[in-house]
């Protein structure tokens, strides 16, 4: 695992049996009215105007989205999965869903 030096589009380099890939990180904390996870993907396209509306990450610059819910549960969901999204419902991702954090804990 490396992480970046300068800023970069990803978060961390991680070393897979199918080699090095770049995770953008996220988490969330919200649940929706309907009570099922949220957690917004999407970016500022401008470090400096933190107001203007969250953009799509570029499928070109990173590979896959760690996400951690509220729970402790792990996804990590590729990229072309999500292309052109700046949020998610987590439940339409099951199949990404790779652990939990409780278990790194033990």
């Amino acid at each position: 695992m490396a992480v970046p030096l300068e800023p970069q589009e990803y978060d961390l380099l991680v070393t897979f049996p199918s080699g090095v890939r770049r995770l953008q990180v996220k988490s969330t904390t919200y649940r929706g009215v309907d009570g099922r996870w949220q957690v917004g993907i999407g970016r500022h396209p401008c470090a400096y105007e933190r107001n203007a509306s969250k953009v799509a990450y570029d499928p070109d610059l990173i590979d896959i989205f760690a996400v951690v819910n509220g729970d402790g549960d792990i996804y990590l969901i590729p990229i072309g999965s999500v292309a052109g999204k700046v949020s998610l419902v987590l439940d339409a991702y099951q199949p990404c869903r790779v652990g939990s954090a409780a278990s790194l804990l033990e």
